[in-house]
């Protein structure tokens, strides 16, 4: 029917001539199409019947057509949809895609995958707004079939099939007709169509394992078997690691794992090597204090400084002594004594056993400040005595450590270290000290992943024994060779702000650090950085949830369709025209005008003169409509109401 009420030429710009008047105290007349009331001036008679609508006596005619044409509609959109969320789950979990299209020779361009989701988003939505806008404008004809209603009520029904803002007045005029306000609402609910099919790609960095030409490697050494240096039997010198690395953290600058990462982002696998430990008991409680309380007479000088009052102390334990005005620190190191058993030789697990003692500053300002004390041992009167005092253990351990690289920064997590208590080697013959027995692995740890030769054990309780121990004292003179060392001053600097348990724990981890890089390592993992897409499926919930709205609503807009006999006639404003045209609605408009403009010459046209009011004039007319038999030819047949 719409197709035929579109091929009318309808002339909108001029009037069909007024009905016939009647006399003003005549009963109402009605003709079967149009009702004409009286002169305005009059009473009203009471409100006429409906004219009878013959629909029932009609044959259904179900609109096939336009129900196949808005289910081609939603396929297309379901098509674009299934498009859409195939592409999503094919891209799930993978790098971030770019297509590379070559347009015109020479000039190529990169498409994003939220380009193509966003072009299949606009198939879809523009494919789902055509059936949505065609079933809110077919309830027009169903509803005003059913029922008279103003004509404000035909316009507002097909604006809120047009866009967003018709369907907002006509959610806010609070009309009957559930499925105009059903339709509305999934009107308003398609603008965030668009934003949910982008919502449903989200991007994260992550590392991912790449091949590049210099593999990632982390020092590592299990089995420590220094360069060998000796003398008169077993007095060995001092393995250079392990130097290196009590040098280097005593003189600021520490060993650290060699590693190799050429992307700056890198995974090892956990790693056991050979390493260095230390255990500390504070002994302070037990030294041995020696004062001498100074006045004008009994004065201590240091350089240009005299001290008059307070008191000298010196702190002893065992051999070891400081404070006295002259040393500032004292260490003294001693390697571990073997002991036979038997056929046997026991070696002790702690290689060394270091006493340190020495002196703090006297105040925090001071300390911070590093600056020496004048005279090491020096109590003011009425202050506290600073001298500390320590026993250090070292030992090799067994360290497992898990290491990596994140953005070109080095970090690394000691898992655990372990170690036995002792070693044990059959008693040699002067002639079975060879290279055979110095090379000899010993395990360091229970699980014998570990191992560490006869000559590194006594290496280290001989050679760096003898090097650790010195002391750091006030030079009075010109110091000849050998009485500065500068790696005991290193120590006492370090001692200015840390204990001697924070300092050790340092300077194992260079000594440890330095043992693993003479070891061949193990190979790591190159990581790169890529954006990788993440799907969020929840927000496909979205244009699904409105697809699906649309289908019901067309379901039910057919079945209303057809239940009511009509014609599909959708959101055509030609027919919606034809319905304003009839004659017996301008008349009606020209009777509600006539009270403010009336003119009896042109036959009671006044209010249609008013171009200003004619809007609201006829907006407030009720209209029916409905189809009936005339001459065997199906009419649509409009009634107004008052």
């Amino acid at each position: 029917m719409a197709g035929t009420l579109q091929k009318l030429a309808v002339n909108i710009f001029f009037k069909s001539p007024p009905p016939t008047k009647t006399e003003a105290d005549l009963p109402p007349a009605y003709n079967g199409l149009v009702y004409t009331p009286p002169s305005p001036t009059a009473h009203r008679p009471p409100k006429p019947p409906k004219p009878p609508h013959s629909n029932a006596a009609l044959p259904r005619r179900f609109p096939w057509r336009a129900l196949l044409l808005q289910l081609l509609a939603l396929g297309v959109s379901a098509l674009a949809l299934g498009m859409t969320a195939f592409v999503v789950w094919v891209f799930d979990n993978n790098p971030a895609q770019t297509f590379h299209t070559d347009i015109v020779s020479g000039w190529s361009t990169a498409v994003t995958l939220n380009a193509v989701l966003a072009w299949l988003a606009a198939v879809a939505k523009v494919a789902l707004m055509w059936p949505l806008a065609e079933c809110i404008g077919q309830m027009r004809w169903v509803l005003f079939a059913e029922r008279p209603r103003r004509l404000a009520d035909f316009e507002s029904i097909g604006g809120a099939g047009r866009d967003v803002f018709g369907a907002v007045g006509w959610i806010f005029k609070f009309r009957r007709g559930l499925l105009v306000h059903f339709g509305a609402a999934l009107m308003l609910l398609s603008l965030g169509l668009d934003p949910a099919i982008q919502q449903l790609t989200s991007y994260e960095l992550r590392s991912v394992p790449a091949t590049p030409a210099t593999p990632a490697r982390l020092s590592s050494n299990p089995s420590y078997t220094p360069t060998r240096g000796f003398s008169r039997g077993l007095i060995l010198a001092t393995p250079r690691a392990l130097l290196w690395g009590a040098t280097s953290a005593l003189l600021g600058d520490p060993v650290t794992t060699t590693h190799s990462c050429a992307s700056g982002n890198c995974t090892y696998p956990a790693a056991t090597s050979v390493g260095v430990c230390s255990t500390c008991d504070d002994i302070t409680d037990q030294l041995t204090r020696n004062c001498t309380t100074l006045t004008t007479k009994n004065r201590y000088c240091q350089s240009a400084t005299c001290f008059t009052s307070g008191q000298l102390c010196t702190y002893t334990y065992n051999a070891t002594s400081a404070g006295g005005g002259t040393t500032f620190l004292s260490a003294n190191a001693e390697g571990a004594n073997s002991t036979v058993a038997g056929n046997t030789v026991i070696i002790p697990a702690d290689r060394i056993v270091l006493t340190a003692l020495y002196i703090q500053q006297d105040n925090a300002t001071a300390a911070a400040t590093q600056n020496l004390p004048i005279a090491p041992g020096y109590v003011a009167e009425g202050g506290s005595h600073m001298a500390r005092g320590y026993v250090c253990a070292l030992r090799f351990c067994e360290q497992a450590y898990q290491a990596q690289v994140v953005n070109g920064t080095y970090s690394e997590t000691l898992v655990n270290s372990t170690s036995v208590d002792s070693f044990a080697l059959p008693v040699p013959q002067l002639s079975e000290i060879t290279d055979e027995l110095l090379n000899r692995p010993l395990p360091i740890a229970a699980s014998g992943k570990t191992n560490v030769s006869t000559a590194a054990l006594f290496a280290m309780g001989m050679g760096l024994a003898v090097s650790l121990s010195g002391n750091a004292t006030v030079l009075t003179a010109e110091p000849r060779p050998g009485e500065v060392s500068a790696l005991h001053q290193g120590l006492y600097v370090d001692l200015l702000t840390a204990d001697l348990v924070g300092v050790m724990a340092n300077v194992t981890g260079s000594m440890s650090a330095a043992v693993r890089n003479e070891g061949a390592g193990v190979e790591g993992v190159t990581l790169v950085v890529e954006s990788w897409m993440v799907a969020r499926w929840a927000w496909f919930a979205w244009p699904a949830g409105v697809w699906l709205g649309v289908l019901v609503l067309l379901v039910a807009v057919v079945r209303g369709t057809w239940v009511g006999r009509g014609g599909w006639m959708g959101g055509s404003a030609v027919a919606g025209m034809l319905v304003g045209l009839e004659a017996g609605v301008r008349a009606e408009v020209d009777v509600m005008g006539g009270g403010v403009k009336r003119d009896e010459v042109s036959g009671g046209l006044g209010a249609w003169r008013d171009k200003w009011s004619v809007r609201s004039v006829a907006e407030e007319v009720k209209v029916g409509t409905g189809v009936v038999q005339e001459g065997g030819v199906a009419v649509l047949q409009t009634s107004t109401y008052d």
